[in-house]
């Protein structure tokens, strides 16, 4: 999934195409460009730059167990 170009705007205050993707470059975003010429950013990336999920999904593994004096 995507950014609505509306969420564009409002993630970057620009109107125009060229505006937001010199945004998303000054501000380190990683985006793609549609044929269209407009920035394509994907959700699950806004969403982890924004600090909206963590970066791992993954469970973490609890090494305890070999902390024990045998």
């Amino acid at each position: 999934m995507l950014l609505s170009p509306q969420e564009l705007i409002d993630l970057t205050d620009y109107q125009t195409s060229a505006r937001q993707i010199q945004w998303l470059r000054d501000h380190g975003w990683k985006f793609e460009i549609g044929s269209s010429g407009r920035p394509k950013v994907s959700r699950a990336y806004f969403e982890q730059r924004m600090g909206l999920v963590t970066q791992s999904t993954e469970p973490e593994l609890d090494f305890s167990v070999f902390d024990k004096a045998a």
